[in-house]
């Protein structure tokens, strides 16, 4: 489960009372069956093509345990392009749309969304070092007061991986993320925000 903020909107007698102190994702609310269709192509081993197409198929309107359900639909496309032995690219595009709504229909929740990357990704004897740009944006779309959820940014990730051996993988990363996020203010801290995070591990395989 993921914990929630204690924010105003989740109050007594406010929009989200009813709402639990953590979101269970993987929960079943509503009994609906949802679709996830992928159209692939490939050419030569050095081109591929993804196109798909999601929808949850969700009744937005329905609580359960303060669980919401939500209708969440999107739809993506991506490719991968091997250059050669040592460069690849891989790229892909996602947009859709999130809804969650009060028990009388009213929406409480209604957003766009949209995110891109492209990766470029060089290999060099063992080692793999990949630099990844990313944008993304959240278009809030409904008037609930205290609950803004539009938020855009963009950032970068730099990684290198290195297989010591069939066992055992060395990881390095160094990933920046600068974002615009209102709802931020709610809890004291600046709307526009630089995160930065270093990584280093080793990891066993057996």
């Amino acid at each position: 489960s993921i914990s929630l903020p204690n924010a105003a909107i989740r109050q007594s007698a406010q929009t989200l009372d009813d709402q639990a102190d953590s979101s269970k994702p993987f929960v079943e609310v509503d009994d609906s069956f949802g679709l996830h269709a992928n159209f692939r192509w490939k050419w030569r081993n050095r081109t591929e093509l993804l196109v798909g197409r999601y929808d949850n198929n969700g009744k937005p309107y329905i609580i359960a345990n303060g669980q919401y359900a939500w209708h969440t639909r999107f739809s993506h496309i991506g490719f991968r392009w091997r250059l050669n032995d040592h460069w690849n690219l891989i790229s892909q595009f996602l947009t859709g749309k999130t809804l969650m709504q009060s028990p009388l229909r009213q929406d409480v929740v209604n957003n766009d969304y949209q995110s891109a990357f492209i990766t470029l990704s060089k290999k060099i004897n063992k080692h793999r070092v990949s630099f990844r740009l990313e944008g993304f944006e959240v278009v809030d779309n409904d008037n609930t007061i205290n609950d803004d959820n539009s938020e855009s940014g963009h950032s970068f990730t730099l990684t290198h991986v290195y297989p010591i051996n069939k066992n055992w993988l060395f990881y390095s990363e160094v990933n920046q993320i600068k974002s615009n996020r209102s709802s931020r203010i709610y809890h004291n801290q600046p709307i526009n925000l630089t995160e930065r995070q270093y990584s280093l591990a080793v990891r066993f395989y057996f």
